[in-house]
């Protein structure tokens, strides 16, 4: 993502900032027409590979915290029902 970034600002947006800044209006328009889509599309790409990589990663993290939250909660429920049956069994036993 950092090279088409680069890309797309050294290649494209510099030249064409700098042909503005020196009154090369052609220069900017053919900068655009020629260069900057395609290195937009580059970029664009990228950071859309990115957010899709974002979002699966951080759909993992909460899957494994729903999943661990679970679990405690189920260590805790098998923790009551071993206290109560450990109750009832000796009141059984009297």
């Amino acid at each position: 993502m950092q090279n088409s970034y680069r890309a797309y600002l050294e290649q494209g947006v510099k030249p064409m900032a700098a042909a503005i800044k020196a009154g090369k209006i052609d220069e900017y328009y053919h900068i655009q027409e020629t260069r900057i889509s395609a290195l937009s599309i580059a970029f664009e790409k990228d950071l859309t590979d990115f957010r899709s990589f974002a979002m699966k990663r951080a759909q993992q993290v909460y899957d494994a915290e729903n999943n661990a939250s679970t679990k405690i909660s189920l260590i805790v429920v098998a923790g009551l029902l071993s206290v109560l049956l450990a109750v009832l069994a000796r009141f059984a036993l009297r």
